[in-house]
């Protein structure tokens, strides 16, 4: 028995380590998450304020603020999502209360098998279930702690890909305007016919004038065609 009470004493104090390091820790990104989340919804409701202020005859405020508002609004949820903050607290929260549920589990179900053996030998049979018990427990605790980390390391990635996804599409619309802009400062290419060079032949009608005004002088050679 001392062996199994000091394995006991070691499941449970690990249990009790991770409680409480979900509720430490959680209290920070409670707080986080609340003045990201306050001034999400400050910087909307004066963004939003502004053309309304324009509106009513307000001139003090331009109105581009109001973008400005809008543009810090979307920057603190971007913040509050690419840290984790809101999600890691609900994360936190739950793990802490499961962890707690399986410890007091584990010690009720700990204090009903030593009454049961306090007044008589304890057999192999006993032992085992003894040893069996806390290696359940054990893995318990195991297993909600290692869903969380993964829970975290999805969340994790998918941030990171919508950052990625976000930064290509700026990119591409950065390239698209450049090009835009590298055609509209190009000279406008003239036509073929307007790259040539020369005297214009005469046309068909001042061919004719051109007869008609040598005829009338009388002695001049008439003019063929050039």
């Amino acid at each position: 028995m001392p062996s199994i009470q000091m394995l006991y004493v070691h499941v449970e104090s690990q249990a009790l380590e991770a409680i409480n390091w979900y509720v430490r820790d959680k209290r920070s990104k409670a707080r986080w998450s609340r003045v990201l989340r306050f001034l999400t919804i400050i910087l909307t409701a004066a963004g939003g304020l502004v053309p309304l202020l324009r509106v009513s005859g307000v001139k003090a405020v331009g109105a581009e603020w109001g973008y400005v508002l809008l543009a810090l609004a979307a920057a603190c949820v971007g913040l509050d999502r690419f840290f984790g903050f809101s999600s890691a607290w609900m994360r936190y929260l739950t793990t802490s209360m499961a962890l707690q549920r399986l410890l007091l589990e584990f010690q009720m179900d700990w204090a009903i098998m030593n009454a049961t053996l306090r007044d008589s030998p304890v057999t192999s049979g006993q032992c085992m279930e003894l040893l069996q018990r806390i290696k359940v427990f054990g893995a318990a605790v195991l297993h909600e702690v290692e869903n969380e980390t993964l829970a975290w390391v999805a969340e994790f990635q998918s941030v990171l890909a919508r950052i990625e996804q976000q930064a290509e599409k700026a990119r591409q619309a950065e390239s698209a305007q450049n090009r835009v802009a590298l055609k509209d400062s190009l000279p406008a290419v003239p036509p073929r016919d307007q790259e040539r060079v020369g005297i214009a032949r005469p046309t068909p009608r001042l061919k004719a004038s051109l007869r008609r005004l040598f005829r009338r002088s009388g002695g001049g050679r008439e003019v063929r065609d050039l």
